[in-house]
């Protein structure tokens, strides 16, 4: 009854990170210096607003969904005397599966298992969606135990020790180059920018994320709202709203990718805060298919102790989708051929 849309076997962690970060693969290109080019995505083609997209709900949230994605994470600092720049890239995998519905004061979620694969551990989270003719909403509160309703035993647990991206010790790393009297200022650019990805890391999609969810339409106490229907051009709404921290979207089109899986359409969704600054740009991609893609760019001027300009620290993110098997329809189409 149910047909598969998959890659088959998934790749191995070398051609992921090629997948990601190759000359096809768009903004995000560690072997010169991280840029988000203005495409917006993988080789993309905005599309129209069509009948197709305007139905509601569209997250596929049918119990046996599968994905896989590849993270990237690319810190540079990019000297203001022409010199090379410095820079250290990060990689992991995230594996999401649909394993069952779980409800929370009377209201039914599904349940996500997300295993992030890491250079130096595994970690297990779970994650709860529920949808509805308004919107595909989120429990917001990352679980770290098995949800009763899964039954067996996770097939990760927290193992050895975290590397944070950009801990002290990668910027020390990034640094060691650079005259000291640049160093500082580099220094405090790094960590400022680090202050924006753990903001964008707030909503992450399947990273942060009460629990007393709502039994009516729309997103209740403690919920994160991930779209909000319809999805049209322009539509904007509030992801996280609180006192001290919102964080808005905005729709900007519809697109087709050229992913890994097939040529997929999804939703380009920029994402706002207070605490990003002027030259950050944010976005991520959703259709049927699920969650596509997110692209991130942060950066920030670095000065000396003086005031004068002696570079730039740059960090950059990409999230693609590398795999999937969904039931129901086929989702996508061969990715058309490309030079490059």
């Amino acid at each position: 009854m149910h047909a598969r849309s998959s890659r088959g076997q998934w790749l191995s962690g070398a051609v992921l990170l090629a997948a990601v970060v190759g000359g096809c693969a768009g903004p995000l290109d560690p072997a010169t210096r991280p840029v988000l080019a203005t495409g917006d995505g993988t080789s993309s083609a905005t599309i129209g607003i069509e009948a197709w997209a305007r139905n509601s709900p569209i997250y596929p949230l049918e119990i046996g969904n599968r994905w896989r994605h590849a993270r990237v994470y690319a810190v540079s600092i990019v000297p203001d005397d022409g010199k090379p720049a410095a820079l250290s890239t990060y990689h992991s995998e995230r594996e999401s599966e649909l394993l069952c519905t779980q409800s929370f004061d009377g209201v039914p979620y599904v349940v996500e298992r997300a295993i992030e694969r890491e250079p130096q551990r595994m970690i297990t989270a779970w994650i709860f969606y529920r949808q509805d003719a308004t919107g595909l909403y989120e429990r917001d509160v990352l679980g770290t135990d098995p949800p009763p309703c899964q039954g067996t035993a996770t097939e990760v647990a927290d193992r050895g020790a975290a590397k944070a991206p950009l801990d002290e010790n990668a910027i020390e790393g990034l640094l060691v180059a650079r005259p000291v009297a640049e160093r500082e200022g580099f220094g405090v650019a790094l960590r400022a920018l680090r202050e924006r990805v753990a903001a964008l890391d707030r909503i992450r999609p399947a990273g942060a994320g009460v629990m007393l969810a709502s039994t009516s339409q729309g997103a209740g106490p403690g919920e994160l709202t991930r779209l909000s229907y319809p999805l049209e051009r322009r539509q904007r709404w509030a992801v996280r709203d609180e006192p001290t921290f919102r964080m808005t979207a905005t729709v900007e089109g519809l697109e087709a990718l050229d992913l890994p899986p097939g040529r997929l359409r999804g939703y380009r969704i920029r994402l706002e805060t207070a605490a990003f600054g002027p030259k950050d740009i944010v976005r991520v991609w959703y259709g049927r298919s699920g969650y596509l893609q997110l692209v991130a760019h942060f950066e920030l001027d670095a000065t000396d102790v003086e005031g004068n300009l002696v570079g730039r620290a740059i960090i950059d993110q990409r999230e693609t989708l590398v795999d999937l098997s969904l039931a129901g329809e086929l989702v996508a189409q061969p990715p058309k051929l490309r030079g490059g």
